[in-house]
């Protein structure tokens, strides 16, 4: 890790040192809300493969996933961007039978899914289209947290964890920060968590400066 956190330390010194080189800084928000469509198949599948009698709900709740972001444009094409990722609150109740609910729990553990807070290093490279528009596509290092409950019976069994992992995404921007200093997007993102998958579609606008 220590590898990991010089890399981290050294590319956020180049972020937000130096303003007088920097060509266009830019401070921004995404949302997105998504659903649980097709996470209760995917655990029921992974339980049923681990062997564990018991079948899962996530409910119906909306995850709200969120972002705060700040960077800065070296180059016409090239970019840096530090965020902080919020991937929102996941619940999820097991039911079933276990002759032993504590090992059942610590099993279900590696299976649920995956939701994490932590910050974004990426960089952007972006693909102009006309004057006002542009398409930025994103590759990032995730060093992530989550801390969440499982439910089973009568039993809960409180979750920490912690890593980094790769994180990718695609925007389309509008607007010309030069003349208006605010732009907005459309973007695809998809994070990597325990080697779980997380993807949305988010919405979200920026002040150019």
């Amino acid at each position: 890790m220590k590898y990991k956190t010089r890399i981290i330390s050294i590319l956020i010194l180049i972020l937000f040192t130096g303003p007088s080189l920097a060509d266009q800084w830019v401070m921004g928000a995404s949302l997105a809300a998504t659903g649980h469509d097709g996470d209760d198949e995917l655990l029921n599948s992974q339980l049923e493969d681990a062997g564990l009698n018991a079948t899962a709900d996530t409910g119906n709740d909306i995850r709200i996933i969120w972002q705060l972001y700040g960077g800065y444009d070296f180059a016409k094409r090239w970019g840096v961007e530090l965020a902080y990722l919020d991937l929102g609150k996941v619940n999820t109740t097991f039911t079933g039978t276990a002759v032993d609910i504590e090992t059942f729990l610590n099993s279900a553990q590696e299976i649920h899914p995956q939701t994490a807070q932590g910050w974004l290093l990426s960089m952007n490279h972006y693909f102009h289209i006309d004057n006002r528009t542009r398409v930025k596509v994103r590759v990032g290092m995730y060093d992530w947290s989550a801390d969440y409950s499982l439910q089973g019976g009568n039993a809960t069994k409180q979750v920490s964890q912690q890593g980094s992992d790769l994180s990718y995404g695609v925007a389309m921007e509008f607007g010309m920060c030069r003349e208006t200093e605010i732009r907005s997007h459309i973007k695809w993102d998809l994070h990597t968590i325990n080697r779980k998958e997380v993807s949305a579609i988010a919405f979200g606008v920026s002040y150019c400066f």
